[in-house]
């Protein structure tokens, strides 16, 4: 496991993401919240989140016993705002001589919609709905066409020997 590792989860959707960069780009539409996952079970965190104008929320939070830590619940952002998050031991692991910080800065951009006919795939959800659309038209490119095939093949050889038959 990472030491540390930042989730993020669209309201409605029901996978989390996980944030593989300090710097992350995330459209305005809905509201997003944060958690944390860690290997440093049972103890205090500092979260610092300030945003672009300049107002900053400080709290102290405790990582649980999976590992995991609330740093943001469900929040709307503004198109064109920039958030930064940073986390560190609290005060009294400071003085102990551990010493870690975790950041990360979201850039919120506005709402694009897509411009082609079919939207594009968001989420894991509608990846795993896309997955499962190409598995079955390769089952039917690959199993199903030609046996149909083969099988019209059969029917028109039998239908052109029964007719031959008749004629004869």
């Amino acid at each position: 496991m990472k030491s540390w590792e930042f989730l993020i989860q669209k309201e409605g959707d029901h996978q989390w993401e996980s944030v593989n960069s300090p710097n992350v780009q995330i459209e305005e539409v809905g509201k997003y919240r944060i958690l944390a996952h860690t290997n440093r079970f049972n103890r205090l965190v500092e979260v610092r989140i300030r945003s672009q104008e300049g107002e900053t929320q400080y709290y102290q939070r405790r990582v649980n016993s999976q590992g995991l830590v609330m740093i943001l619940p469900f929040t709307e952002f503004s198109a064109g705002t920039s958030w930064n998050v940073r986390c560190c031991n609290d005060i009294l692991s400071e003085l102990l001589g551990e010493s870690w910080q975790e950041q990360l800065k979201l850039d919120i951009l506005p709402f694009a919609p897509p411009t082609k006919l079919i939207p594009v795939a968001q989420n894991s959800a509608n990846f795993q709905t896309q997955d499962y659309v190409q598995q079955l038209e390769r089952l039917l490119r690959e199993e199903i066409e030609p046996k149909l095939i083969n099988l019209q093949d059969n029917t028109c050889a039998h239908d052109f020997n029964t007719n031959l038959k008749k004629t004869i």
